[in-house]
């Protein structure tokens, strides 16, 4: 997404738009460039990847806040932590995380809804706060990929029981 195009591929000297990817991530990929192009910055080779650059960083950030959230311990939290970093090395994503797909911000929002998630379950205090941005982050992951709809419907299916056994069926009337 450049110049105000469809997301397109370049055949034939022009721009043929596609129809089988989700519009998310090229819409935020096309707000970050025209955030970029809004402080007069060039957008080149190197320039049009620190959006995904960063976006590994702020998912690097809340793996860590998902480990915190999940151990209070130091000594878990910094053995989960490395064992997370040594498996995602050996995994697909340490070989396609530089380039422009929609996997790697799923994983954010993905990884954020788990987090409230799990505060949802585990506190007492603003726990419908949790579950609308819980519910919030994850549906933000299934309209990136389809490979999140899988992912996150057990995770709904789970979070919707714990909601209604919980509160009954009054903390579904929040997800209205």
């Amino acid at each position: 997404v450049f110049n105000n195009y469809l997301p397109g591929e370049f055949i034939a000297n022009s721009i043929e738009p596609i129809f089988f990817i989700f519009p998310t991530q090229p819409l935020a990929h096309g707000l970050f460039l025209k955030f970029l192009n809004f402080f007069s910055i060039s957008v080149d080779i190197y320039s049009y990847r620190v959006f995904n650059y960063s976006l590994v960083v702020l998912l690097f950030y809340s793996v860590y806040k998902l480990f915190s959230t999940l151990y209070r311990k130091r000594v878990y939290r910094v053995f989960s932590i490395n064992v997370f970093l040594s498996t995602l090395g050996l995994s697909q994503f340490s070989y396609h995380f530089y380039l422009n797909r929609p996997e790697v911000l799923g994983l954010l929002f993905f990884v954020i809804g788990f987090t409230y998630s799990i505060k949802f379950i585990t506190n007492t205090k603003d726990r419908k706060y949790f579950l609308v941005l819980a519910f919030l982050f994850f549906g933000l992951s299934t309209t990136l990929h389809p490979f999140f709809f899988i992912l996150v419907s057990t995770s709904i299916i789970y979070l919707l029981y714990m909601a209604i056994r919980l509160y009954k069926a009054r903390s579904l009337y929040y997800l209205i």
